[in-house]
């Protein structure tokens, strides 16, 4: 294999595969020249993902080559990115030239071949940001090794709509997008690595449209500019409908900016690690926030339209992690009997109350 090509290509070709390198282990890099361009992909088995990606090069001779990705970048990274990068093969090693500098990294056996879908069972194309805003649900999803089937962003069709959904058992985030029909069955369970990996590789390339495709055990996503292929979740996701409690009637519609900065201020006075929030609203006047274990160490009023009446704790970082999903827009605030479910369009997130004995504060 003969091949030459700018740093800068080298450098953002290797910027998105490098995503699916094993920090921990000498990740192979396959590098695979034909036909005047050049394929690289990094399959991590550990994590059960793979990225790949293509660059324009001149290619003297076609052939592949497997590399340690990490030390591959590491080097390519001490060049400028107006220097031209030679690469070639022995039968043994790898070898970099540009200008007067000549090194050679050894040559590593091909990596066991990564997930495909097939059969392909569904797929579906989407606005970039549509499918950004499906992933963001990530961040309610469970970190608990045991209860690995909440680990990750269940996706579905509903009507017209995709939703993804995230949850760990005391919150969830819902999204719904306009979408084609994509799948049905309750078993695309996409792990939170690959989707925090493909968040980044959104961001990174920004493409316009992206194509998601699925098969019973895999989920890839497609763009210009790269293919993440990912294992998913072996397990049936919950029907987190049934779980959902009804509202009652109480509700409240505020912005988030000021809920946000109320929570901050309350914060910042709170003492003790877990500090917890008292929620409370009676018809037609503010929302009133207080620490429910010291009532005396601050209270907050944020300007809303509200109906009925309601009183809850909440935890304050949840509370607090579950506003910063949405955007400084309007938010209508629902209360249930054991939580309460925070709106947007066709977003929402759920937050259940936290056991609290009222006579613990002051009346």
């Amino acid at each position: 294999m003969k091949i030459s090509a700018p740093a800068s290509a080298f450098d953002a070709a290797l910027s998105i595969v490098a995503m699916a390198a094993d920090k921990k282990n000498d990740t192979p890099l396959l590098i695979v020249a034909d036909k005047g361009t050049v394929a690289l992909s990094v399959n991590n088995p550990r994590a059960a993902i793979s990225i790949s990606t293509t660059m324009a090069a001149s290619i003297g001779e076609s052939g592949r080559a497997a590399v340690s990705a990490c030390r591959f970048a590491a080097l390519l990274s001490g060049f400028g990115p107006r220097s031209t990068i030679n690469i070639s093969t022995t039968e043994t090693a790898v070898m970099i030239s540009s200008g007067n500098s000549r090194y050679r990294l050894p040559l590593l056996a091909d990596p066991p071949a990564g997930l495909v879908i097939n059969p392909e069972i569904g797929r579906v194309e989407l606005a970039s940001a549509d499918c950004i805003r499906l992933l963001d649900v990530v961040a309610a999803a469970d970190t608990e090794k045991t209860r690995f089937f909440l680990t990750g962003v269940y996706l579905h069709s509903d009507g017209d709509k995709l939703i993804g959904v995230g949850m760990d058992g005391t919150k969830m985030m819902r999204v719904g997008v306009v979408a084609d029909h994509f799948s049905e069955d309750n078993r695309l369970i996409i792990p939170a690595t690959a989707v925090k990996l493909l968040d980044k590789l959104l961001r990174a390339t920004k493409p316009q449209m992206v194509t998601l495709r699925r098969s019973h055990a895999a989920f890839s996503a497609t763009a210009p500019g790269f293919e993440i292929v990912s294992g998913m979740i072996d397990a049936a996701y919950p029907d987190y409908k049934k779980v959902l409690p009804p509202p009652n009637g109480s509700s409240a519609s505020c912005q988030r900016a000021e809920m946000v900065a109320a929570l901050t201020r309350l914060k910042a006075v709170a003492g003790g690690d877990l500090p917890l929030i008292m929620v409370t609203w009676v018809g037609g006047e503010p929302i009133r926030m207080f620490l429910a274990h010291e009532p005396d160490a601050g209270t907050d009023a944020v300007a809303a339209q509200t109906c009925g009446s309601a009183r809850m704790a909440l935890s304050l970082a949840q509370l607090t992690a579950v506003l910063a999903e949405f955007k400084d827009d309007a938010l209508l605030i629902e209360m249930t009997d054991r939580g309460v479910i925070i709106r947007q369009g066709d977003k929402f997130g759920l937050l259940m109350s936290c056991r609290f004995i009222e006579k613990e504060i002051a009346a």
